[in-house]
């Protein structure tokens, strides 16, 4: 397998392969999961999370702040894209 980066921020990723199959609806059928499980892989990159757990005691200012210095952090590397961050739930979970 290799992994090109073509234009700007766009990669290629190519895959070489040597399979011994019986017909060709067998080879297609194995191409097919093959792009299948590509594509979920690719899905769960695109979709990840990152879960921050906060305490119930965390003041009410710093959960303001969470969402901006989780996006300064990520911008400091520019291989990572922010999409957004939000306080979902507050728990009485101790840490």
């Amino acid at each position: 397998m290799d992994i090109e980066q073509n234009l700007g921020s766009e990669l290629a990723i190519i895959g070489f392969g040597c399979g011994d199959f019986c017909s060709w609806s067998d080879h297609l059928e194995m191409r097919k999961s093959l792009f299948v499980r590509l594509r979920r892989m690719l899905t769960q990159v695109l979709m990840f999370r990152v879960l921050l757990r906060v305490s119930y005691q965390t003041s009410s200012e710093v959960r303001a702040r969470i969402p901006n210095d989780h996006r300064e952090l990520v911008l400091c590397n520019d291989l990572i894209k922010f999409g957004s961050c939000e306080l979902l739930k507050i728990s009485t979970l101790q840490l």
